[in-house]
């Protein structure tokens, strides 16, 4: 469990129009970044990796035994935008949301239920994270521990969102 790892920043973080500087990119030609997420997996040592991208968070779900400190942040962000000076990647660290282990876990759930949302209860989070994990799934980037929180993560939003409407009727 404790392979875990997320890093990400949302709209509780960052405005967001300035999200846009969190988002990889292979060139204008690819809608999936694949190439910079092989590099970044390769680079930083991750064994699975989900890249999760919406109008209000870029979120990286990646198993790992690495610790997530200060310089691994640093060099992340080095890394999503080569162009951020010393002062821009320490702002950007700050506003990173990093989890580790079960609160990883967690937190992915969250994102499912639509509890970190701009518009609580929304389901198009849903599809969203389906794309992310079919994308990651058939580009090689995860496997069964990204794959298992993945199928635990739809089951808790749909039975969130299930009980919700239950109790509104």
């Amino acid at each position: 469990m404790q392979r875990y790892k997320v890093v990400t920043i949302t709209h509780k973080t960052s405005k967001v129009n300035r999200l846009k500087d969190y988002l990889l990119t292979d060139g204008e030609s690819s809608d999936f970044p694949v190439n910079s997420l092989n590099a970044m997996k390769e680079q930083f040592t991750m064994d699975e990796l989900l890249y999760l991208n919406t109008c209000n968070r870029v979120t990286l779900f990646f198993t790992t035994d690495k610790k997530i400190d200060q310089k691994f942040l640093r060099e992340l962000f080095l890394f999503i935008n080569p162009h951020f000076t010393k002062e821009m990647i320490s702002l950007h660290v700050s506003k990173a949301l990093v989890f580790e282990g079960e609160d990883a876990v967690k937190h992915f759930m969250g994102v499912a239920a639509s509890f970190d949302s701009l518009v609580i209860g929304e389901r198009e989070i849903l599809g969203q994270i389906k794309t992310a994990y079919l994308n990651a799934k058939s580009h090689g980037l995860c496997g069964d521990e990204i794959r298992l929180a993945y199928q635990q993560a739809i089951v808790f939003a749909k039975n969130i969102h299930c009980s919700v409407l239950s109790d509104m009727l």
